[in-house]
């Protein structure tokens, strides 16, 4: 059906009660009973209400039709938000606020931002958004230099114009040295699309960032540059896919994956690397033995096109 369906869930957690820690365990494991399990966190959610049983069975079958989480469904934390109007045990409360604390994460604190738009394309906003946007700019201007010379990005307003909300916008464009930023090189507009998300894990411990193709269009150097001050004193968490392999020499192998073209194992780590190995050599190597790229049929397709 070309659709992606959810088909078990767990959610596990741990946590500290003053001095004494409580080991991770499964609050919600989907997988392995009409509802869910392990029965101590069943009963402490959904409580004695056969009403509540029935309607818990009803979500799962109704989700998975529907290809939705279970645990994050709408009907579900209802199921357990009406709950909490009558259950005040320690326990209960606090399985709520994992709950809770996930879905308020997840709402206004996630999100999945098409960078090229928001830099290439003129906007319109309102006064209190270009006022951040322009404090956004301000901020990167500081590093953005040091990034390319003599760059620096500017806010031109091109004028008013009425919003959806019937309140007054301002249509706005990104500037780069007194021209429009969208003639600017790929390579400098992938530079300033990831600035923002960058100077946020270098300075914030609670964001955790993933981008993918972060090579795209960086120089190998400066691409390495980044990497390694991210991996060196950035605060948050930065995930990346990348198809050069300047990291390889950088990043410490525990936190790299590789994909494969076995369709059983489509990724894999390198185990038993030595010290003093160039992980990217012994990579290189590999792909070579392996004959992943075949140059003799290549080479025989080059020959056959002319035909």
């Amino acid at each position: 059906m070309n659709r992606s369906c959810i088909y078990d869930e767990i959610l596990s957690y741990a946590y500290t009660d003053g001095e004494t820690r409580v080991v991770k365990s499964k609050l919600i494991d989907t997988s392995n009973s009409p509802t869910f399990s392990p029965v101590s966190k069943y009963k402490s959610l959904i409580g004695p209400s056969e009403e509540n049983e029935l309607n818990v069975m009803v979500i799962k079958k109704m989700v998975r039709k529907e290809f939705r989480s279970f645990i994050f469904s709408s009907e579900f934390l209802e199921v357990v938000r009406n709950r909490s109007n009558e259950c005040k045990d320690k326990e209960f409360m606090r399985h709520m606020y994992i709950l809770e604390s996930l879905v308020d994460f997840a709402n206004y604190e996630l999100f999945v931002v098409k960078s090229k738009c928001c830099i290439d394309d003129s906007m319109v906003l309102s006064k209190g958004d270009l006022d951040d946007y322009k404090r956004r700019i301000e901020s990167m201007n500081r590093v953005l230099p040091y990034f390319v010379s003599n760059l620096t990005l500017n806010v031109q307003v091109l004028g008013k114009e009425l919003m959806r909300d019937s309140f007054v916008g301002y249509r706005v464009e990104l500037v780069s040295n007194k021209i429009p930023f969208q003639y600017e090189s790929d390579g400098v507009k992938r530079i300033v699309s990831i600035l923002q998300p960058l100077i946020e894990i270098f300075n914030n411990t609670s964001v955790v960032v993933a981008i993918d193709d972060l090579d795209c269009g960086i120089h190998e150097y400066l691409f390495g540059e980044i990497v390694k001050l991210m991996c060196e004193q950035a605060k948050g968490q930065l995930i990346f896919t990348a198809h050069n392999l300047r990291p390889l020499e950088i990043i410490n192998k525990k936190f790299l994956v590789f994909t494969t073209t076995d369709s059983d194992n489509r990724y894999a780590r390198y185990k038993n690397i030595a010290a003093h190995n160039n992980l990217r050599n012994v990579y290189i190597r590999d792909i070579a033995l392996s004959d992943f790229v075949k140059s003799a049929e290549i080479s025989y397709g080059l020959r056959k096109a002319k035909r």
